[in-house]
């Protein structure tokens, strides 16, 4: 009899978890502790605490996410929304350059999720960031050890940061990004999203002003960020 190797049952697993139970990540998570999490979803995660991981899961997130190739003035705006919202929320982000290394480093309480082997720091200038977060965030990542951040891993990775947050931010974005992959996974969960408006001159990051004049709640001044 054939052996079937413990990867493909691993990925099986998660496949179905995803499609049947995705909405339910936070509840599913805290009910079923960490072994849930680390022996049945074999999702691998860095904290030196296991009862700080249940008390962040426990907590409402909001995903922070944008451009990898972003503006100065959207790193400013991550800052201060960041700092605004971090008192309330677990800031939950993609651990890439960019927004998403922006959006932790201001972030008292973070999460931060993978498309990538846990012990495999992508990019390398997240270096500082990733042993930070180590030791006073949440790093999770569903793939094995070792495994390369690779392209199609991605947006799967991002319907993980859907399924943790309870609104989504967005900074600033293309048309065609990996962060219109995750408010799309936002959406089919019901997930309130946010958009930060980019001026008109702006060719390159439209993307936030498409999403708000499709329905996308604009967030016009720091008051609004103070409503999320």
């Amino acid at each position: 009899m054939k052996t079937i190797p413990s990867f493909i049952i691993h990925m099986r697993i998660l496949q179905l978890w995803m499609m049947h139970i995705q909405m339910h990540l936070k509840d599913f998570a805290i009910h079923h502790g960490l072994f849930f999490i680390k022996e049945i979803l074999k999702i691998d995660y860095f904290f030196d605490d296991s009862s700080k991981v249940i008390n962040l899961l426990k907590e409402k997130g909001v995903g922070i996410v944008g451009a990898r190739n972003c503006s100065t003035q959207a790193l400013q705006n991550t800052d201060r929304i960041v700092q605004r919202l971090q008192s309330k929320y677990v800031i939950v982000s993609g651990l890439a350059k960019g927004i998403d290394a922006r959006a932790h480093y201001n972030a008292t309480k973070t999460i931060g999720v993978l498309g990538c082997g846990i012990n495999v720091i992508y990019p390398k200038e997240n270096t500082y960031l990733f042993e930070r977060m180590k030791n006073n965030g949440l790093i999770i990542s569903e793939y094995p050890m070792h495994v390369k951040p690779l392209a199609y891993h991605f947006p799967w990775r991002n319907r993980l940061i859907a399924a943790l947050s309870d609104s989504l931010v967005v900074i600033e974005a293309a048309y065609k990004s990996g962060t219109m992959i995750t408010v799309n996974e936002c959406l089919e969960l019901s997930v309130p999203i946010y958009c930060v408006p980019t001026a008109f001159q702006d060719e390159k990051h439209q993307g936030c002003n498409y999403l708000i004049s499709n329905g996308a709640n604009i967030l016009v001044d720091i008051k609004d960020v103070d409503d999320i």
